[in-house]
């Protein structure tokens, strides 16, 4: 079974430094690492030659010349994938000692499997038993839970996985057509999306808290972690994947509308008693809320009528991407 790793960055070189010497520490070293580059130098280029000159790691590097679109990214970057396992981190989270092992041996020669990923360790204390009966739950109300910095001591089936360290079979990406790229701005769901197109698919996804990095949550490149525009993008994007996924007059819909307002609601007095909050940027969240659920609800329509509810790309790049991975190897 070969492994296939993609590697994406974006203005983050001394992370994307480590990240590759991780990876060359593995046992087994990955069959192919692929590197995609958004930044607008290229000191990330320096990097992956450095790593190739010195043996460190044969990288193959790819650009993205309109800079961080995250799904487009992970596309190019399956246009060259060659693994029968194609695993995708973040540039910087870090493998630890016996990842590509344990994420090897978690498939096995079981091909119900589809996907496997594993814990992302963000230095909160005691996240090993923070969220253990919700890791990677997507509820009936449309809610999705993350925890993947708990230890439940076992593979757990689940229902998502986290972006930073995540892995398919290269015949269920095959299957997916590869990503949608409909989730811009902060790309929040971009990754959430096919694990539910796997499930639709009745494909298995295992969480194994022995597949472990270190995220170290670098610094966003536009913004910070959580502020307005995240939420603007967190609440636009959820909407247009569960639309995608399950149809605007599916009831997931509308009991996810009904308990994220309910829940932005009550929250709200809180946020206007805080003192260091401003009363102007406490509506001016409100505004964003507003504005991402219309816009969100607009773009998962058209999103919908352009591509209807199948878990399968039909357009043409998701057909390139299936003819591409379904290729027979030499």
């Amino acid at each position: 079974m070969t492994l296939t790793v993609i590697v994406i960055t974006l203005k983050r070189p001394e992370e994307l430094e480590q990240c590759l010497r991780c990876l060359a520490r593995q046992e087994p070293v990955p069959n192919q690492v692929i590197v995609v580059d958004g930044s607008p130098d290229d000191l990330s280029r320096r990097v992956v030659e450095e790593s190739n000159e010195h043996r460190v790691l044969d990288v193959l590097y790819l650009r993205n010349d309109i800079g961080g679109f995250m799904t487009q990214s992970r596309n190019i970057a399956l246009h060259h994938a060659t693994g029968d396992i194609i695993a995708f981190l973040d540039d910087d989270a870090f493998a630890h000692e016996d990842w590509s092992r344990e994420l090897l041996e978690t498939y096995g020669d079981d091909f119900s499997i589809a996907a496997v990923g594993g814990r992302a360790l963000n230095n909160i204390a005691d996240e090993a038993n923070i969220g253990l009966d919700k890791i990677g739950r997507f509820d009936r109300n449309g809610v999705l839970y993350g925890y993947f910095g708990a230890d439940p001591g076992k593979i757990l089936e689940v229902d998502h996985l986290i972006g930073c360290n995540m892995s398919m079979r290269r015949e269920t990406l095959a299957r997916l057509g590869g990503f949608r790229e409909a989730y811009p701005g902060s790309s929040l769901r971009e990754e959430t999306d096919p694990f539910l197109r796997i499930k639709r698919m009745k494909g298995r996804i295992l969480y194994n808290p022995r597949v472990l990095v270190t995220h170290v949550g670098a610094p966003q490149v536009v913004g910070r972690r959580f502020d307005l525009r995240y939420e603007y993008y967190s609440q636009r994007n959820h909407l247009v994947m569960l639309i995608s996924n399950f149809g605007f007059s599916a009831p997931i819909l509308r009991r996810y509308l009904f308990t994220e307002t309910r829940r932005f609601l009550r929250r709200f007095p809180e946020r206007l008693c805080r003192r260091e909050r401003h009363p102007l940027v406490v509506l001016t969240s409100v505004g964003v809320y507003i504005a991402a659920t219309f816009v969100g609800l607009a773009s998962g329509i058209k999103l919908l009528r352009q591509s209807g509810v199948s878990p399968m790309r039909q357009d043409e790049e998701g057909k390139k991407i299936r003819v591409l991975l379904s290729q027979t190897l030499s």
